[in-house]
């Protein structure tokens, strides 16, 4: 199944800067209950915000304007399944444990 941001009751456009996969991944978020919930609304609504905190190279730290739901947790996910860093972090410590395990 196919999700698009008309399924969220938006018009808004996917943002150009947003690599596919990364897009795709933000769409099946998108869909579960608490504080991920239409965060791919959010992006696309907020394009240039979002594209400053994507670049960011400490996106962890990094409090997105206009995101009422942000905490600890949903920015530690939302970071691990949209910014490239926190992506790599991830993929080299899930390694590193495997190797060590």
């Amino acid at each position: 199944m196919s999700l698009s941001l008309e399924d969220f009751g938006s018009e808004a456009q996917a943002p150009h800067w947003l690599p596919q996969d990364r897009w795709e991944n933000v769409m099946a978020i998108s869909v579960l209950p608490g504080p991920l919930d239409n965060l791919c609304v959010k992006i696309a609504e907020n394009s240039d915000t979002w594209h400053t905190w994507y670049k960011s190279d400490t996106p962890e730290r990094q409090m997105v304007e206009g995101d009422d739901n942000q905490t600890e947790d949903s920015s530690t996910a939302r970071g691990m399944s949209l910014h490239p860093a926190m992506s790599d972090k991830l993929k080299a410590k899930e390694s590193s444990n495997r190797l060590t395990s």
